[in-house]
């Protein structure tokens, strides 16, 4: 019997915490960490799909979306959540990955997650470029007002540059 499997994870650069329930199922069926490599991400959730339907999820953070594609790629149904806009009560104040996974877990299989857009990676390396670009500028301001006050300090005039 084909069942559908919600797996929440938990990405870091090195590691990605994966806790899976399956449908109603009060324990989770999966509870594993792996190293973030393609090839092992892909082998885990092969091994998903041969017993049903996959529905994934993972918080936005600095990896981007390369995970996202990669499963819709794979043809699972995955989403990013906001970290802001994923349920909390007021009594999850102890935070680990395997309590994050699991809780994205449990709240993609109660449907309370909201979703993020995904940008194209045209409009992501769009992105990156103008993000890069503002941090440029910034620093090139507070090179300028560094030198400027350096100069002053040893007494030489200073030029508007």
């Amino acid at each position: 019997m084909k069942t559908l499997n919600y797996v929440g994870m938990d990405v870091h650069k090195e590691t990605i915490d994966v806790v899976v329930f399956q449908e109603d199922e009060r324990e989770p069926y999966l509870e594993r960490t792996i190293r973030n490599e393609e090839g092992v991400i892909r082998k885990l959730f092969k091994k998903l799909m041969e017993g049903g339907s996959v529905v994934a999820c993972y918080e936005a953070g600095c990896m981007g979306f390369g995970l996202q594609r990669m499963l819709e790629e794979m043809g699972v149904a995955s989403i990013v959540a906001s970290p802001g806009r994923v349920p909390r009560r007021p009594t999850d104040r102890i935070k680990t990955d395997r309590r994050d996974a699991r809780r994205l877990s449990e709240q993609l299989r109660s449907r309370t997650l909201e979703a993020i857009h995904i940008p194209s990676i045209d409009d992501e390396a769009v992105r990156d470029y103008l993000r890069a670009r503002e941090d440029v500028r910034l620093e090139l301001v507070k090179t300028k007002q560094w030198l400027q006050k350096f100069l002053l300090r040893r007494g030489d005039p200073v030029r508007e540059a």
